[in-house]
Parts: structure tokens; C-alpha cells; sequence
């Protein structure tokens, strides 16, 4: 066995590494070259990002809809109204990766903006009635 330290016995560790003078083959350099450091080479990773498209939604129309029904003008509302309708609404997300992409983000925001707007005035409705005046700030 190695010089390394281990809290496993050394017929533990002679089972681990099969009988190799390894003292903990998990983190060996064969295990570092195939999974730790292939996660660096640009090639081995696809560079692909994607967005929310409801959230966005969300964050477009609120304050117009919070505006429209006299809602309170303050961060919180908007921060209580936002995790709100993110918790109703099913999250859409979409990659992105090119010009392609953005033409599609469009075409897939205008197919949830009437179930985005929808939500947003239900709970602003319902807001107004006192149905969830236990939910919210003071402010």
C-alpha cells in the first residue's frame, strides 16, 4: 500500500483497487483525466444556456397589471406577486444557442403571454376582493 492516508483497512482498500497500490482509487489520475477535467475542454461541454419563458413573461407584464388595478407600487408586492404566479404557472424553458433560438423565444412567448396575463390579473383580482390578505406584506 501507499504512504497515503486512509480511514479504510488496507484488505478494504486491496478490494477497492484490486490489489493495486492505490490509496483511494476513486480520485486516481485515470478517474481525473476521464471525469474531473473533461468538464474543462470546451469541445466536452456543449455551450448551450436557455431561458424561462414564463418568468419573463411575468416580469414584462406585472407591473402594467399591477398598475392597471391600482395595485401598491412597492418591491415586496412585486417580489410577493412574482413568486406567486412562478408557483402557478408551469416553468417553459427554452435553449439558446443562436439567432434561430431568439425568433423562437418570440414565437413561444407570444403563445403563453394570454396564460401569463390571465394568471396575473386572476391574482390581482383576487387580491382586491381580500382573498389574500393573509398572504402579503403590510407595505
Amino acid at each position: 500500500m501507499s504512504g497515503k492516508k486512509t480511514n479504510k483497512t488496507s484488505s478494504v482498500m486491496k478490494l477497492i483497487s484490486k490489489g493495486k497500490g492505490i490509496a483511494n482509487p476513486i480520485i486516481d489520475e485515470k478517474f481525473k483525466e476521464e471525469v474531473i477535467l473533461t468538464k474543462d475542454k470546451p469541445d466536452a461541454v456543449k455551450n448551450e444556456t436557455g431561458i424561462n419563458i414564463i418568468e419573463e413573461l411575468v416580469q414584462e407584464w406585472l407591473p402594467q397589471t399591477m398598475k392597471r388595478f391600482n395595485c401598491p407600487d412597492s418591491d415586496i408586492w412585486k417580489a410577493e406577486f412574482t413568486v406567486k404566479a412562478l408557483n402557478i404557472l408551469p416553468p417553459k424553458y427554452v435553449p439558446v444557442n443562436g439567432a434561430k433560438d431568439y425568433a423562437n423565444i418570440q414565437n413561444m412567448k407570444e403563445k403563453y403571454k394570454k396564460q401569463v396575463i390571465d394568471t396575473l390579473v386572476s391574482m390581482v383580482i383576487d387580491f382586491k376582493k381580500g382573498k389574500n390578505q393573509g398572504d402579503f406584506s403590510n407595505n
